[in-house]
């Protein structure tokens, strides 16, 4: 448990590192909150049915995240690739636009550093990167999910196939997954475990509307026993953008 804790405790430093490189503290853009979608009805297989068939299949986004722990803090912007199920390609943007690293995952798990920091103390830190990404925008419970009704909507529960290569320099992979789903069928929060212990939480908010994909404009990743917190705000996005080429595939 202690060795746990430290790795864990190395990596989101090192995250915050990494995201900091270079980088400039960036003006927030303005808050604003969009009409969510009428509620379904109460059955839980209807409810996460809508949510999983309204997620993208591909996507193009442009978002700042912002890492903090402690008393540390730092704000970069990225662009961000999606293609379901399983890959993204992440690129942080220094001050003036330049590339401070590429993270990329591919369809089966594996995770490459294409660019990365000459001065970045922990190379570790781009693949903590990528696992919190599959965290937020890839890791779902699958449609027969055990879905249990609450007094928010619905809860799905899932377990979480294990990682193809997995590092002892990483801290435990999680195992287990637990979704809020609104009565509206949009995401509210996703809890990951490892075994019976809490890893992390991922909160959503300000759904926002891009034809008939919603997107949390606001999205909070905060650990279950470190200081640390990763929020991302939504820039802008296009469900729309063909990734085929980016991934050297056709586009799903």
């Amino acid at each position: 448990m202690i060795r746990s804790a430290t790795l864990a405790r190395r990596g989101a430093l090192a995250l915050v590192a990494l995201l900091g490189s270079a980088c400039a503290p960036a003006t927030w853009p303005s808050s604003g909150t969009a009409p969510a979608p009428a509620a379904l009805n109460r059955d839980p297989r209807t409810i996460f049915a809508a949510y999983l068939a309204q997620q993208p299949a591909q996507l193009k986004m442009r978002h700042q995240v912002e890492s903090t722990f402690g008393d540390r803090h730092e704000i970069v912007q990225g662009v961000m690739l999606l293609a379901r199920p399983r890959q993204f390609w992440l690129r942080a943007l220094g001050p003036l636009g330049t590339t401070l690293f590429d993270v990329r995952q591919e369809t089966d798990g594996r995770v490459v550093v294409t660019k990365a920091l000459a001065q970045l103390d922990d190379e570790r830190a781009p693949i903590l990167l990528a696992r919190d990404i599959a965290r937020i925008y890839l890791d779902d419970c699958p449609p027969d999910a055990d879905l249990r009704s609450t007094t928010d909507g619905i809860e799905a529960r899932c377990t979480l196939p294990a990682p193809l290569a997995p590092d002892a320099r990483d801290p435990p992979p999680d195992t287990t997954l637990r979704e809020l789903i609104a009565p509206s069928g949009l995401v509210q929060q996703k809890c990951f475990f490892a075994g019976d212990a809490a890893t992390a939480c991922v909160r959503y908010r300000e759904p926002t509307r891009l034809g008939d994909t919603w997107l949390a404009r606001e999205i909070e990743l905060v650990p279950a026993v470190l200081p640390y917190r990763l929020r991302i705000v939504l820039l802008d996005a296009d469900p729309s953008f063909d990734v085929g080429a980016a991934f050297g595939r056709v586009a799903p």
